[in-house]
């Protein structure tokens, strides 16, 4: 008799076996050589100044490698943030992912509780109402671990993002209140009063 093999295994094997033949086949470069993220900066046409064709490789300012980010906040929600410098981000999703891991492992044994109460009871009233208590901590476990594991998919993609943008130059933040004389075109002066918000 045939025993069937499970197909996951099989698939996984044809994959790997492929990538290394196509590896073999075309040299794999380095993603940190390779420029794909360059900037041209070029005068404004309607200016009377020379374009200026200078490239900027901002892949050799990032903090982290993107997919480096991705997986530290797979491991740990935040670690990926911490590695970007935004330790503001990476506390609130440790933070989140804390609480509900916490309070799915506080639900889980609520049920539990509940639920050998409900095994030992004699009483149909009161067995009833051990079972509502144990099947409402059961969905409440669930809640709070899929609130977890969908922190941790964020933490992940927001932790990925911000290590592609993090070799780009960061626009220097205006003031929170500004105020600003300046001559306009008819020879008067124009005063300009900013509150950024």
């Amino acid at each position: 008799m045939l025993k069937s093999l499970p197909i996951t295994p099989i698939i996984v094997l044809v994959i790997l076996v492929s990538s290394g033949s196509l590896r073999a086949q075309g040299e794999v470069k380095d993603s940190t050589v390779v420029i794909d993220t360059t900037l041209f900066e070029t005068a404004d046409m309607f200016t009377d100044v020379a374009p200026v064709y200078d490239t900027i490789n901002f892949e050799k300012r990032m903090l982290q490698k993107p997919m480096v980010a991705l997986f530290k906040s797979m491991v740990i929600p935040g670690l990926g943030q911490l590695g970007n410098h935004k330790p503001i981000k990476a506390a609130i999703f440790a933070g989140f992912d804390a609480w509900f891991i916490a309070s799915a492992f506080k639900y889980k044994k609520d049920a539990n509780d509940y639920r050998a109460l409900w095994e030992n009871e004699t009483d149909i009233v009161q067995r009833r109402n051990y079972y509502d208590q144990w099947t409402d901590n059961k969905s409440q476990r669930n809640k709070y671990t899929w609130f977890a594991v969908i922190t941790a998919f964020v933490s992940m993609f927001d932790a990925y993002v911000d290590a592609h943008l993090s070799g780009f130059p960061s626009r220097e933040k205006d003031p929170d209140l500004g105020f600003e004389i300046q001559p306009n075109r008819a020879g008067d002066m124009l005063a300009t009063v900013s509150f950024s918000f």
